[in-house]
């Protein structure tokens, strides 16, 4: 499950950052018309993101933190065979 970024002594803030940087308004306002990166199908850049930023979701992002929830419903098998 997704879980929320609340200082720098946690787990995955490192990675935190890159999500952020990735992440960006644009990609969070993306998520806020689509349910994935690409559309309306799970990719191969749903799959990245979400290895890059270990499930941690910013405070602030209600559909980045949908996304991350409804990602890591799929098994790690199901994610590698995304396109």
């Amino acid at each position: 499950p997704a879980h929320r970024a609340s200082g720098a002594s946690r787990p995955g803030v490192a990675r935190l950052q890159l999500c952020d940087s990735m992440l960006g308004p644009a990609v969070a306002a993306l998520l806020t018309h689509q349910p994935y990166l690409g559309g309306f199908e799970p990719s191969y850049a749903d799959a990245e993101l979400f290895v890059r930023c270990s499930g941690v979701v910013p405070d602030g992002m209600p559909h980045l933190s949908r996304w991350c929830e409804h990602i890591a419903s799929y098994t790690a098998l199901e994610r590698l065979q995304w396109q």
